[in-house]
């Protein structure tokens, strides 16, 4: 992730892979469908060491100025470095559609039911304002509906040596997520939902009116 959102630029590497990709969705008038999660840049430190504010749409004020573009959050600096990304490639008639985004509810740093409700209202009450560089609606899908409780994930006891081996003792077995006891070791790849597996409500949410 590029801060500043006008430092965006694809890998050298996907470069001559992407440029058609683009110019093909600019012909045919289609968007760039991009998976865009603030939860993971803050986590890994991608855009440095930043608060979660910036990341939660509660930031008091503008907190990354780019040129005569002010960000509070990171999601509108993460749809624009995208488009500015294209237009390092001479493309500029691309919309981009968040085809992923969220945040955990358990299972990770700052991952938490009411972080969790926080992102996700504040984003379903903020898309439609656009971003600085792109000040219409931004078409936006929140992942996910349900969490997903079967997910196949892979324990820290068994990436230690502790637990059980495959039949053929050659690695650790992928087990699926049996209890609340396993939620912390299991990372947040269940947790994203809005929805408990047996259709219980997580948290509350609006989707407008």
């Amino acid at each position: 992730m590029h801060v500043p959102p006008s430092a965006g630029e694809f890998a050298d590497e996907s470069k001559p892979f992407l440029l058609p990709v683009l110019q093909f969705l600019e012909c045919t008038g289609s968007p760039l469908l991009a998976n865009l999660y603030p939860y993971f840049v803050y986590t890994y430190k991608a855009a440095g060491d930043m608060d979660v504010s910036f990341m939660l749409f509660t930031a008091a004020g503008t907190v990354v100025q780019d040129g005569e573009y002010g960000y509070q959050n990171m999601f509108d600096a993460s749809v624009d470095a995208v488009h500015a990304a294209m237009e390092r490639l001479g493309v500029s008639g691309v919309d981009v559609v968040v085809s992923e985004t969220g945040w955990p509810l358990a299972g990770g740093e700052e991952a938490s039911v009411e972080n969790a409700r926080t992102y996700n209202q504040n984003l379903v009450s903020h898309v439609g304002k656009g971003t600085p560089r792109r000040p219409w609606k931004v078409e936006t899908y929140v992942f996910s509906t349900f969490n997903e409780n079967l997910k196949q994930w892979q324990s820290v006891k068994q990436i230690l040596g502790g637990a059980k081996t495959t039949r053929d003792g050659q690695g650790p077995v992928l087990s699926p997520l049996r209890s609340a006891t396993d939620l912390k070791e299991a990372g947040v790849e269940q947790n994203w939902g809005l929805f408990y597996p047996n259709t219980d409500k997580v948290y509350p949410i609006i989707f407008g009116k």
